[in-house]
């Protein structure tokens, strides 16, 4: 019998089909999992985990009525007390086309047909678009395809179709030029998912917001093994753990959840390390909290929080040179954090280099929210350069967004004084 490494955990199976949820039942308890909950839907799911703090990981359907797989793993992730479980994400190849990819080119594709299609199928989601709009068979067909094969087939059914005027091309930069020096004679575009230089879902963006091509009907041409990672890239966003196909074999279940348990004692562990590393820093201990966020970087070399902290200690026990590097990487990795563009700007201000410390302020000011600690570093900056009066549109800044921010405001009355000292010079 196969054993999992940790049977003692409570296992949370969501599915709305009761053969599947059976068969995932079975295998978790020939696993050796004896504590098991089962759930028919999402909305079930939510109550159950609210009921029983106990379960320990999640094993959900993707497609599912009232609260479905995905909403499921929102929720999950949105909830502190649930946000660390591990989330296991089930999906069958039956639920590939339910699950749109016109939702990855926001809305914007009029039918997707997906590898290998029937003739038939071709025709009927041919003859609905143009049912709905102005342009017809009489003006041109583009197909964009880097598969001959794929290409020819769909030249070959166009043509039975009654369609006289087809364009086809090996990749979308092609089919763009031509598309771009014939706008008005553009009746209908079909475009594989997966080509070089330009891909199919860019093809229609461009497209799209082309005036004169924008209401031309749309056609995706894609494979089920591209329509489900565009499945896996949705739940990755929402850091699912682990991604299940069925029909599944008890040993790929085992696989998935003991890789998902490690990878949350890892976690647990590289966050356990930095929190001790950042604890050391406070005290001194530069040497310790740099072994300890190295520890971390081992396990996770792209953990930005970790790099930020190597960061600040080399910042301490040698200069900016050797700090500048991790802040930048931690940056780069996670550009959403306000702490990484400020870490980054006094490492470049130690140096003396005004202009790149402003600019990573103001780069910040562009990709983050307003911010009244981005404002008043800026401040900070300008007054160092007695460059008062941009200090004090900084400050004012500040006091909008936060009007109770002191330090703003304390600045400000400094600002003020010597902008009227000089004032009163001049």
């Amino acid at each position: 019998m196969v054993k999992t490494s940790q049977p003692q955990s409570h296992i949370l199976v969501v599915d709305d089909s009761e053969d599947s949820r059976e068969t995932a039942i079975d295998y978790l308890r020939a696993l050796g999992f004896e504590q098991i909950t089962s759930v028919e839907d999402g909305r079930e799911a939510l109550l159950k985990l609210e009921e029983d703090p106990s379960i320990t990981l999640v094993l959900s359907d993707w497609d599912m009525p009232l609260v479905d797989g995905l909403s499921l793993l929102k929720r999950v992730r949105g909830n502190p007390k649930w946000s660390h479980l591990p989330f296991i994400i089930m999906s069958s190849p039956r639920s590939v086309e339910h699950e749109k990819i016109s939702a990855a080119a926001e809305d914007l594709v009029d039918d997707y047909i997906v590898k290998p299609f029937r003739l038939e199928t071709l025709n009927e989601k041919i003859e609905k678009a143009f049912a709905n709009s102005i342009h017809g068979p009489q003006k041109v067909v583009v197909v964009a395809d880097d598969d001959a094969d794929s290409r020819d087939m769909v030249v070959e059914y166009l043509g039975r179709f009654g369609f006289k005027r087809i364009e086809a091309f090996p990749e979308g930069e092609s089919a763009m030029n031509y598309m771009s020096k014939n706008v008005a004679d553009i009746g209908m575009v079909i475009a594989d998912w997966e080509m070089p230089k330009i891909k199919g879902v860019e093809l229609l963006e461009l497209c799209k917001r082309t005036k004169m091509l924008a209401d031309v009907p749309f056609f995706i041409i894609t494979s089920q093994v591209s329509v489900e990672r565009m499945k896996v890239m949705k739940a990755a966003n929402l850091h699912v753990d682990q991604y299940l196909l069925k029909p599944f074999s008890r040993e790929d279940l085992k696989t998935r959840i003991d890789q998902a348990l490690h990878a949350k004692r890892v976690e647990k562990e590289i966050t356990h390390s930095v929190e001790k590393g950042f604890e050391d820093l406070e005290r001194n201990h530069t040497k310790a909290a740099l072994a300890k966020f190295q520890r971390a970087l081992k396990l996770n070399p792209d953990f930005d929080t970790g790099l930020s902290g190597v960061g600040d200690a080399l910042l301490k026990t040698k200069n900016a040179d050797a700090a500048i590097p991790y802040y930048q990487k931690a940056l780069a990795i996670n550009p959403a954090r306000e702490i990484h563009y400020l870490k980054l700007s006094k490492a470049y201000d130690k140096k003396d280099e005004f202009g790149k410390a402003v600019n990573i302020l103001t780069a910040a000011r562009n990709n983050l929210p307003p911010s009244a600690s981005i404002c008043v570093e800026l401040s900070k900056l300008y007054i160092k350069k007695e460059m008062y009066r941009k200090a004090l549109e900084e400050l004012e800044e500040a006091l909008r967004i936060d009007p109770t921010h002191r330090e703003a405001g304390m600045l400000l009355l400094e600002v003020r004084h010597e902008l009227d000292e000089t004032r009163k010079k001049g």
